[in-house]
C-alpha cells in the first residue's frame, strides 16, 4: 500500500487534503477487490446501481502507455455500464486522457468536471 500511496505523493495535482484521507481509502479499497495494480498503474472503482464510478487513477510514469493498457482492461472488465468519474479542473492530463476514451463532461463545479462514458 505505500509503494501505491507515494505514487499519489509524488503527482502535484493530488496534494494538500486529498492526501489526508489516502492512506485510510486506500486500505478500504484494497480489502473490497474492486482495484488493478499493475505496471505502476492504480485504478479503482466502486459499482453504484447502474454504473461504475472510478474513484481513483494514476500512474507511476505518463505517456509509456501503461495507463492506457490498464484503463483498456477495466473498460472491458464493465462493456455495458455506464463510467462516471470526477477530475480536478486543473488536472488538464487527466481530462484530455479521460476524453480520448469517449468519456464526455456532464457536469462543471467550482473546482471539479464531471465525466461520464456510456460505452
Amino acid at each position: 500500500m505505500q509503494y501505491i500511496y507515494n505514487i499519489f505523493k509524488e503527482k502535484e495535482v493530488f496534494q494538500g487534503g486529498y492526501m489526508r484521507y489516502l492512506k485510510s481509502d486506500l486500505k478500504r479499497e484494497l480489502k473490497r477487490g474492486s482495484y488493478i495494480f499493475q505496471d505502476g498503474v492504480y485504478l479503482s472503482w466502486v459499482v453504484k446501481k447502474d454504473c461504475i464510478k472510478i474513484k481513483k487513477f494514476v500512474s507511476k510514469t505518463e505517456n509509456k502507455g501503461n495507463g492506457t493498457k490498464i484503463f483498456s482492461i477495466f473498460l472491458s472488465m464493465f462493456p455495458k455500464l455506464k463510467k462516471i468519474l470526477k477530475v480536478q479542473k486543473k488536472n488538464h492530463n487527466a481530462i484530455k486522457f479521460y476524453e480520448k476514451h469517449n468519456f464526455k463532461i456532464v457536469k462543471l463545479e467550482k473546482d471539479f468536471i464531471f465525466m461520464e462514458c456510456n460505452e
